[in-house]
C-alpha cells in the first residue's frame, strides 16, 4: 500500500466524508477537518499541515469561500489540489 490520500474539509462535513471514505475500506484515504469558518476569515495554508498525516501522498482540500486565499501553497506541503464547490452542500448531494 502506498501513502494515503488526505482529504481536508470543513468540520460541518467531516462525518459525511469520513463515512464515504470508510465505504471504500482500507487506509488509502484519511479525512481531517478544519474549523468551519465560512469566509470569516478564510483559511491559510499554515492551518492545514497540522491536520494531515505526515505520510500523505496528496492533500485534497474541499470547500468554498473558506478556500479563497489558498491560491499558491508553500513548497513543503505534499501535492495538493483544491476542489472549490459551487455550494458547500454539494459535498453531500
Amino acid at each position: 500500500m502506498g501513502a494515503p490520500l488526505c482529504i481536508l474539509c470543513c468540520a460541518n462535513f467531516q462525518a459525511e466524508l469520513t463515512a464515504a471514505a470508510a465505504l471504500e475500506g482500507g487506509d488509502e484515504v484519511r479525512v481531517a477537518a478544519f474549523p468551519a469558518q465560512c469566509d470569516r476569515p478564510p483559511l491559510g495554508w499554515d492551518e492545514l499541515p497540522p491536520l494531515t498525516a505526515p505520510d500523505c501522498s496528496e492533500m485534497l482540500v474541499l470547500g468554498r469561500a473558506c478556500l479563497k486565499d489558498l491560491a499558491t501553497a508553500p513548497a513543503p506541503l505534499p501535492s495538493r489540489r483544491l476542489l472549490v464547490q459551487e455550494q458547500c452542500f454539494h459535498l453531500v448531494a
